[in-house]
C-alpha cells in the first residue's frame, strides 16, 4: 500500500513540474523585459563598448524543473551594489540561451543593496507578487535564481533578502517564506 502510495505522489509531483514547465515555456516567449530606461545614443554605445567587462553566471529554469548556468558579460563597475544591480537586470531580462525565464513579464528591479555582513536586499516591483504563477516550485524557481545568480558571481554576497514593492512580503504566492535571507542552493542547479 505504501508503494502505491508513492507512486501516486510521484505521478503527481511529475505533472505538476510539466505544468509548471509549460507555463513558464509559454510565458518566457513573451518575457522580452525592458531593464533600461532609455535608448543608448551612439556616443553612449561606443564607450559601452570600450569598458571593461565580467563574465556571470545566471541561472535559469529548464524543462527538467532544474536550474541552469547561462554566461553573460556585463559592463564592470566600480560598486558591488552596481555590479550586483546589473547582474539582477541581466536576469530579469531573460535568457539569452532559451532557458525559462523564472520572471513574469514586466517585473522591474527597484533597487539593491548589500550589507557589511554580505546580505543583499534586492527589491523587485509589485508585478512579480501580482503576475508571478501559483505554487510551491514556482516561486522556488524564482528566488534560487536570484539567490545562485548573486551568490555564484560575488563572493562578498553571503545571503539574499527577496523584497516586492518596497518591503517584506511574508510570500510570493503562498508558499516560500519571505521573512528572511536565502543562501544558495546548489541542489536546485544542473552543471
Amino acid at each position: 500500500m505504501e508503494t502505491k502510495k508513492l507512486i501516486i505522489l510521484g505521478a503527481l509531483f511529475s505533472l505538476l513540474i510539466l505544468l509548471l514547465v509549460i507555463f513558464f515555456i509559454t510565458v518566457g516567449e513573451e518575457n522580452q523585459v525592458s531593464t533600461s530606461p532609455k535608448s543608448l545614443s551612439s556616443s553612449e554605445k561606443s564607450s559601452e563598448e570600450t569598458m571593461e567587462t565580467q563574465k556571470v553566471v545566471l541561472f535559469y529554469l529548464s524543462e527538467d524543473g532544474y536550474l541552469h548556468p547561462e554566461e553573460r558579460e556585463i559592463p564592470l563597475h566600480p560598486s558591488l551594489a552596481d555590479q550586483a544591480k546589473q547582474t539582477v537586470h541581466e536576469l530579469v531580462r531573460g535568457s539569452e540561451e532559451g532557458y525559462i525565464s523564472p520572471f513574469p513579464v514586466g517585473t522591474n528591479l527597484r533597487e539593491l543593496y548589500i550589507t557589511e555582513k554580505g546580505v543583499a536586499y534586492v527589491d523587485f516591483s509589485i508585478t512579480l507578487r501580482e503576475k508571478h504563477p501559483s505554487g510551491s516550485t514556482a516561486e522556488v524557481s524564482t528566488i534560487f535564481s536570484i539567490v545562485n545568480s548573486l551568490t555564484h558571481n560575488f563572493e562578498q554576497i553571503k545571503k539574499v533578502h527577496v523584497l516586492v514593492d518596497g518591503g517584506g512580503r511574508q510570500t510570493l504566492k503562498g508558499h516560500v517564506d519571505l521573512s528572511r535571507a536565502f543562501s544558495s542552493r546548489e541542489d536546485l542547479v544542473v552543471w
